[in-house]
């Protein structure tokens, strides 16, 4: 079951041509330390994602993010989560999603903190959400090694 936790997560909603528009950031934490992907195609899901009645979760994930309506009727919410760290600086970055055959293919990678960055010393769990049109296939998480900070 998923839980929140402090801070906030990229959040990604698709614009009309398709292209993700990103508008925050979350920290969710999650029973399990490792990175994995989830598609939340209902209120039902999300709810028991974030350990919430199900319009409370979707009312709790509206009001944070700004975002206006999200109709996971019509829409899909992609949850890519880096799984535990053990400091601040990290950040789940979104490296493409494309149709392929009939699935969807979600390429992702974490990201860390600079070399000799200032980071908080404290467990943190980055994660990515992006809102998609609803898909119906199959969905594929494809977490690619992880890039250099610049």
């Amino acid at each position: 079951m998923w839980k929140m936790a402090l801070a906030l997560t990229l959040l990604a909603m698709v614009q009309a041509d398709g292209a993700p528009k990103i508008l925050g950031q979350w920290n969710f934490s999650r029973i399990g330390k490792k990175a994995d992907g989830l598609a939340l195609q209902s209120v039902e899901e999300l709810g028991k994602a974030l350990g919430k009645k199900p319009q409370e979760a979707l009312d709790f994930l509206q009001n944070k993010v700004k975002t206006g309506a999200i109709d996971l009727e019509k829409q899909t919410l992609l949850l890519l989560q880096a799984g535990e760290r053990r400091s601040g600086g990290y950040k789940v970055a979104l490296d493409g999603i494309e149709k392929k055959d009939n699935a969807l293919v979600v390429k992702w990678h974490v990201q860390g903190p600079p070399p000799g960055a200032i980071v908080t010393k404290v467990i943190t769990y980055p994660a990515l959400i992006v809102l998609v049109e609803k898909f119906e296939g199959k969905i594929e998480f494809t977490l690619q090694p992880g890039k250099k900070s610049p």
